[in-house]
């Protein structure tokens, strides 16, 4: 949780070398006031695999989170006094 002028950066980076492997990468966080958080999740598929990327928020006041997928466009959400689910991504690799 971040409140006020704080800010956040979560970096996450899954590796799926084994054949069949799978990974969920979730992220849930609670932004109040003027803070700023931003997510960088990234699976990586070197095998047969599967992932799940999810970020889910509870926004208040005015607040920012932003979910960035390295390998693709970003997501981002400013809202108002909401909660918001971002829909998740799901990457496979065959």
């Amino acid at each position: 949780m971040t409140e006020g002028e704080q800010t956040a950066e979560s970096n996450i980076e899954v590796r799926l070398n084994g054949e069949e492997s799978s990974a969920q990468i979730i992220s849930r966080s609670v932004g109040k006031g003027n803070s700023v958080q931003t997510f960088h999740p990234k699976a990586v598929g070197n095998n047969k695999c599967q992932a799940h990327i999810q970020c889910d928020s509870i926004i208040m006041d005015h607040a920012e989170i932003g979910s960035i997928r390295r390998s693709a466009r970003v997501i981002s959400t400013r809202q108002s006094s909401t909660r918001r689910r971002s829909e998740g991504s799901t990457m496979s690799s065959y």
